[in-house]
């Protein structure tokens, strides 16, 4: 019984998440891989392994993460079997229950949280954080890079890696930790990626989270402000002194990494509006989340380059224009989750309304550079001729 959840293992031209090549008489059984999976153009790569040459072995009872693996393909070459014994599931698929042929007195798993774990690891109940990390502001996934993170001022451990974790080929990250590492009367979290487009995530969590996404080049945290021309009149590093320097500890490389971020992401507990004009250019981007209501956007945003990146306990309502205005390599994105609060959301039918006057343009899309429109984690095609369709 194994797991593997960092970057590739290879075998010469052999790239698999668990094994680069299967070999001689040896038998894989009760595993599963979720790391990204990539080699040259003449490597052979596999979800789970780079080939079989086992004709006498086997690889039975064994799943890889389709979407952090990049691949649909558990194992692509040898001369041993390829298909019975490895299949390919999601993200929330392995993570909602522990497959059937896997030993009940061996594995365990956190439904809807974790994936499955060995049941010898803990004594009680591990605790999960993960989300998505992105090179920008929520379009482009960081891939095969390193997530940290702190509580309380302590550098947390994963118990897959022994330290920090690798995203895979979506930008996923999964921290696996012991039994009360969050404490259920509050620790102050961050999770953070540093380089040339690091950024940061802190909140004051009591138990496992998901959806603790970083986000490129930006802070995110709490504001008790429910409107963009509040929140943005202070810093977030000033509004969160106390919880930024609980969750950092004496980390002097995060202090300086959190103090020179100057794009935000608000965190709202309740409902958010936007109720100033917003010009996205360079880099700039604009995150919102909002625990506990709707989203509204009540002015107009302008997009030259930069990304949009709006997250609803309920409905994201506009009443402005949105207005892509960026070309080719440049272009920015729009990005919207919501009724985030599921089915008991309180919030109406719609997940989204575009009021009577209200646009969504991109104005400069030419050919295939149509820039990125995500409505609940489905991408869609914004075709500009009669011959893209």
């Amino acid at each position: 019984s194994a797991t593997a959840s960092g970057p590739e293992l290879s075998t010469g031209s052999y790239v698999g998440g668990l094994a680069g090549v299967n070999t001689g008489t040896g038998t894989i059984e009760q595993t599963y891989s979720t790391g990204a999976v990539s080699g040259p153009g003449d490597a052979i790569v596999g979800g789970l392994a780079g080939a079989n040459d086992n004709a006498a072995g086997s690889i039975t009872a064994s799943y890889f993460d389709t979407l952090t693996s990049g691949t649909q393909t558990g194992i692509r070459g040898g001369n041993g079997d390829k298909v019975d014994g490895v299949t390919g599931k999601t993200t929330a698929q392995l993570q909602a229950l522990l497959p059937s042929d896997f030993d009940s007195s061996v594995w365990s798993i956190v439904a809807g949280s974790s994936y499955p774990y060995l049941t010898a690891q803990f004594s009680g109940t591990p605790q999960v954080i993960s989300g998505t990390a992105y090179s920008d502001g929520g379009v482009t996934a960081l891939v095969s890079g390193t997530v940290d993170l702190l509580a309380d001022g302590v550098t947390l451990s994963s118990a897959l890696t022994g330290g920090a974790v690798t995203t895979g080929a979506n930008g996923y990250y999964y921290y696996l930790l012991a039994p009360g590492t969050i404490s259920g009367s509050g620790s102050d979290v961050m999770a953070y990626t540093t380089g040339a487009n690091g950024g940061a995530r802190v909140d004051t969590l009591t138990d496992s989270a998901g959806g603790f996404d970083v986000l490129g080049n930006m802070l995110i945290a709490p504001t008790a402000a429910d409107k963009l021309s509040d929140a943005s009149a202070t810093s977030l590093q000033s509004q969160d002194s106390g919880l930024i320097s609980s969750a950092i500890g004496s980390n002097s490389a995060v202090g300086t990494l959190v103090s020179g971020l100057t794009q935000y992401g608000y965190i709202a507990a309740n409902g958010f509006d936007i109720d100033q004009d917003v010009s996205l250019t360079g880099t700039n981007s604009l995150y919102v989340k909002a625990e506990g209501g709707d989203i509204d956007i009540d002015k107009d945003v302008s997009i030259a380059s930069g990304d949009l990146d709006l997250d609803a306990y309920g409905v994201v309502d506009i009443f402005g224009n949105i207005t892509v205005t960026g070309s080719g390599a440049n272009m920015g994105g729009v990005r919207f989750v919501t009724n985030d609060g599921g089915s008991s959301a309180p919030f109406g039918e719609s997940d989204y309304d575009l009021e009577p006057g209200a646009t969504i343009t991109f104005s400069n899309a030419v050919g295939g550079e149509t820039g990125h429109l995500s409505i609940n984690g489905a991408d869609y095609t914004l075709e500009t001729s009669v011959t893209q369709l």
